[in-house]
């Protein structure tokens, strides 16, 4: 127990080490941990969420339910943008050239950036129409219109806060 208790500290630490040499398997868990509380505190968070908007009223509920499946998508890009940049950094960091990582590191990001403006704009366009064709009702639709475009994971940080993270961990310049 205590094993495992020292490699969560270890992973949750956010110090930089050096991942190509030592166990392959020990490297894996030490850079997937952040990432798995991440995902738990995501959805801890709508747990939370849908019991205080619970005590609002079912439209409510709806509309959390509706905004956070939506929101679910957009996090997919997110992830996907981290997970390939991740791989770049970490690969340039194997091959010792922090220089060409940070460079990839900083790319992803304006990457992360331009999509979050890109969905932003979207997401407030577009928000209404998401909604219908997602099959909410009217009476629904125009709360769930306004949170939607309130949200933040429309908006450009709200995708570089959800894809930096786990990218910068092989870097050691983003603690966990």
């Amino acid at each position: 127990m205590s094993k495992v208790r020292d490699i969560l500290w270890e992973a949750v630490q956010g110090k930089e080490k050096q991942f190509t040499t030592g166990s392959i398997k020990k490297a894996i868990v030490l850079l997937s941990i952040p990432m798995i509380l991440e995902m738990a505190m995501e959805s801890l968070f709508a747990v939370v969420d849908v019991f205080f908007v619970s005590r609002v009223g079912v439209d409510a509920v709806t509309t959390v339910g509706l905004t956070e499946s939506v929101i679910t998508i957009v996090y997919s890009l997110a992830w996907g943008i981290s997970m390939a940049a991740t791989a770049m950094v970490s690969r340039r960091i194997g091959e010792e050239k922090p220089e060409e990582a940070a460079k990839s590191a900083v790319q992803a990001i304006l990457l992360a950036l331009a999509l979050g403006v890109a969905l932003g704009i979207a997401g407030f366009v577009f928000a209404g129409d998401i909604l219908r064709l997602m099959g909410a009702k009217a009476s629904v639709r125009s709360p769930s219109k306004v949170t939607m475009r309130l949200t933040r994971e429309w908006r450009p940080e709200g995708r570089v806060t959800t894809s930096s993270p786990v990218r910068m961990r092989p870097l050691g310049i983003c603690p966990a």
